[in-house]
């Protein structure tokens, strides 16, 4: 996974009160580029619409009686005593009688219309226009005035420190950082004038007997809700970011293996492996980091990584014992077709045990917003007029806590 680095500094001290000492590093952007995030980064939902009226602007629209919902497919791990940094810009968050706007780092159930078990942090627009932002707890909403706009450090109307007096409906970037452990602050600030004001606070120590939600691990999330209204909200840009160090935290990767699939002939694709996150781990971040293969008889083999391919006959994922993945294992007729190609190496008898590494963000494993899951199924192709080819390959697979 390709890791960016941060080149403004958010502030002199991180929402824990630490001196800052380096920058924050992303884990993922979301910077509309208009529909080439439609299937691989974002995931969207719901009976309003989805549109992209400018290249770089994404619209959800809703009437009477809709929703619409765009979520990241990946869930942003936090680490332990870090910072967690989210910002966004957006538009036509603005005023839309009997329409609710959210925009955050939260997650619900998996059943439509997605409400259930609301998780996280959101900036929110109420049906009568009244702005908040919220902290969610498993569905329970917790009760804090501080986070009220009536009751924010800067009211964003032009008597507070930034002078700002805020158009909701025009252009506006915005920033939630948090701390899920040790001081567990929330910050809010908003861009103005070149600069980040905080408009609220939130002190989460010695309020409740627990965290302040259930799992700080969360997608980013946009969505837009009518009861009898109409109204758009337009994403423009998102992005996650942890600071200081983030890749450290990767665990070791477990290799997967699969050996003795007999080939039936050359320039056909065929599916060796699959991976996948369990449905209960769909919260963890898990990714390829690499892949090897042999080949046993007089060929060459094209052994590439594919991401949603679809697969031939039975081809039936199970949960592998101790992790949070689960795993399929192909045979001679799983014959794979479609899918996005992520990575691909070549190998014959003389050179086995070739390994390519994998860098593409695409190699993660993720979810779409009913926990449909990402499926990464390492696909061989001999490439010479050789019958009955016998491989054997293998993957591995590393994932965050």
């Amino acid at each position: 996974m390709s890791l960016l680095k941060e080149t403004q500094i958010i502030g002199v001290n991180d929402n824990r009160g630490r001196l800052r000492v380096s920058t924050g590093t992303v884990q993922e952007d979301y910077t509309c580029r208009n529909s080439d995030l439609d299937t691989f980064l974002l995931d969207s939902a719901g009976t309003g619409t989805d549109t992209f009226p400018f290249t770089n602007i994404r619209r959800l629209g809703v009437t009477s009686g809709q929703y619409r919902v765009l979520q990241s497919k990946i869930h942003h791990p936090y680490v332990h005593g870090s910072s967690q940094t989210i910002r966004f810009a957006m538009a036509n968050f603005g005023a839309a009688s009997n329409v609710e706007k959210s925009v955050g780092y939260f997650s619900t159930s998996t059943v439509s219309p997605y409400t259930a078990n609301l998780d996280g942090i959101r900036l929110y627009k109420d049906t009568s226009n009244v702005y908040s932002v919220q902290i969610w707890n498993n569905g329970t909403q917790l009760t804090t005035t501080s986070l009220q706009s009536a009751n924010w450090v800067d009211k964003l109307d032009g008597s507070g420190p930034s002078q700002m007096t805020i158009n909701w409906a025009n252009f506006n970037a915005f920033k939630l950082e948090f701390s899920y452990t040790g001081v567990t602050t929330l910050n809010c600030a908003v861009a103005y004038n070149g600069k980040w004001w905080t408009f609220a606070q939130y002190f989460h120590t010695n309020q409740t007997a627990t965290p302040a939600f259930q799992n700080p691990n969360k997608p980013m999330r946009w969505e837009i809700r009518s009861t009898t209204g109409t109204g758009n909200l337009d994403m423009i840009t998102g992005s996650v970011a942890t600071e200081g160090q983030f890749e450290a935290t990767l665990e070791v990767g477990i290799p997967v293996a699969v050996s003795g699939i007999t080939i039936p002939g050359a320039g056909v694709r065929y599916a060796m492996l699959g991976v996948s996150l369990q449905p209960a781990t769909r919260s963890l971040l898990a990714r390829i980091t690499s892949f090897e293969g042999q080949i046993k008889t007089n060929d060459f083999l094209d052994l590439a990584l594919y991401l949603n391919p679809t697969v031939a006959g039975t081809f039936t994922y199970a949960d592998l014992t101790g992790t949070p993945l689960q795993v399929a294992t192909g045979t001679a007729l799983n014959i794979v077709t479609g899918g996005t190609r992520i990575g691909a190496g070549t190998f014959n008898s003389l050179n086995m045990n070739n390994k390519s590494m994998v860098q593409s963000d695409l190699a993660r494993l993720g979810a779409k917003i009913d926990g449909s899951l990402d499926r990464i199924v390492l696909v061989a192709t001999p490439t010479l007029a050789s019958t009955n080819v016998n491989t054997a390959a293998e993957i591995v697979c590393a994932w965050f806590n």
